[in-house]
């Protein structure tokens, strides 16, 4: 009886230090879990800072009420890919994907309605002004438009032949898309007509612009392959910056004139504060390709992309936080997981002050290694790796780094 009491105290005193340690700023970028399967993912879309909706392949379609500490698998009756979403209000939005499928929600996702595209071909991208009003863009030129949440959808002409990969509409009647072979096309009167832009790029082959968003009618970004393109006057006139021959810019979101982040290929992401005159590359923490990025506001903002990634920053991506308020990185540090406790999946964060060697390992309390979290040479800034126990038993275990001389060691409970 004494022995029990003991060990059942000792537990209680472990659970009281572990939350002890709970309370830590997430700063930069940092990974959420997006259940057991981990699909590639190609779109998402906020209505809010706490709510909104991804999708990718299989059908897969995501939703997270709380900013993605949890998401939830929804049904979307299909198993065609999806490739793009949005939403208007929390319960309202559609998504778009291969061979014409279309899917609407009104409910939050609860259920999904299919709706349907003639001729049935690939769907890439959707925006929607309001709950009615929405176009959606894809192969061979293919533009469509609905004015009634989509229970109709009627098919727009343009000068564009070739795929049209992005789409974003600031209102009923203006808005833009771009595609494959340097094609913009511009519209302001609903998409009753749609005039070819002039991209101006100086590179000798022609681009393929994967993202567009505007933020009002006249200031607006593209980009492409190692290319940002920039209006202020609705597309009269576009102002070419580029970062680089080998990087694949894949999807662009402005929270408002000033502040936007762009994604793409091996985890590369790019954020600008002055309306991408400058734009500042970010550490990720992945290598995968981030295919879809949305911002809710200066600050917050979620991207998605290959293999169920899902990143979210709630500091507009910036490592400089108020635990380092001078922006200066002086120290390594190993910093309480959170949630803590938790179930299934917590995430561990760390600060490495320049490049280093990382090995960061998880052991039960007989000291014997259940997982190996992150091993290899990785960059100066606040890092955060996902520890998943779903096969491991509970109670408590030791998580320990070791970066270049420096080691240091916490616990997490896991509960079952």
């Amino acid at each position: 009886m004494g022995i029990r009491f003991f060990a059942l105290s000792l537990y209680c005193i472990v659970v009281v230090m572990i939350l002890a340690g709970t309370a830590v700023a997430q700063v930069g970028w940092f990974q959420q879990d997006p259940g057991p399967t981990k699909p590639t993912l190609h779109g998402v879309s906020f209505s809010g800072v706490s709510t909104g909706t991804a999708v990718g392949d299989d059908g897969v379609i995501l939703r997270t009420t709380d900013g993605g500490s949890t998401w939830v698998a929804q049904s979307s009756g299909t198993t065609k890919p999806l490739m793009g979403v949005s939403f208007t209000d929390a319960n309202t939005g559609t998504a778009v994907g291969l061979e014409g499928t279309i899917r609407r929600t009104t409910n939050g996702g609860a259920t999904w309605v299919a709706q349907s595209c003639l001729p049935a071909m690939d769907l890439f991208s959707v925006s929607f002004a309001d709950a009615n009003t929405g176009t959606a863009v894809g192969q061979l030129g293919l533009i469509i438009h609905t004015t009634d949440g989509g229970a109709h959808w009627v098919r727009q002409t343009s000068e564009a032949q070739n795929w049209l990969t992005g789409v974003s509409f600031t209102d009923a009647n203006t808005g833009t898309a771009v595609g494959y072979n340097d094609r913009i096309i511009h519209t302001t009167n609903g998409g009753a007509t749609w005039i070819t832009q002039q991209s101006g790029t100086t590179s000798v082959a022609l681009a393929t612009f994967e993202g567009v968003s505007f933020t009002d009618a006249d200031r607006g970004t593209v980009v492409g392959p190692g290319v940002f393109l920039r209006t202020t006057d609705g597309g009269s006139h576009w102002t070419e910056q580029r970062t680089g021959p080998n990087v694949a810019l894949r999807s662009v979101s402005f929270a408002d004139a000033s502040t936007g982040i762009v994604v793409g290929d091996g985890g590369k992401i790019f954020h600008t504060t002055d309306g991408g005159s400058t734009w500042a590359e970010q550490t990720s923490g992945t290598t995968e390709m981030i295919n879809g990025v949305f911002m809710v506001s200066r600050t917050t903002a979620t991207a998605v992309g290959r293999f169920g990634v899902i990143l979210r920053t709630n500091t507009g991506g910036e490592i400089a936080s108020v635990e380092h308020p001078g922006g200066m990185l002086t120290t390594y540090q190993l910093m309480q997981n959170y949630p803590n406790p938790f179930n299934p999946s917590t995430t561990i964060p760390y600060v490495l002050p320049r490049s280093s060697q990382v090995v960061l390992e998880v052991f039960n309390m007989l000291g014997e290694r259940v997982s190996m979290l992150q091993k290899g040479n990785l960059v100066a800034g606040v890092h955060e790796v996902l520890f998943n126990g779903s096969g491991l038993a509970g109670g408590v275990y030791v998580y320990r780094m070791r970066a270049d001389g420096y080691a240091e060691s916490r616990k997490l409970l896991l509960l079952k």
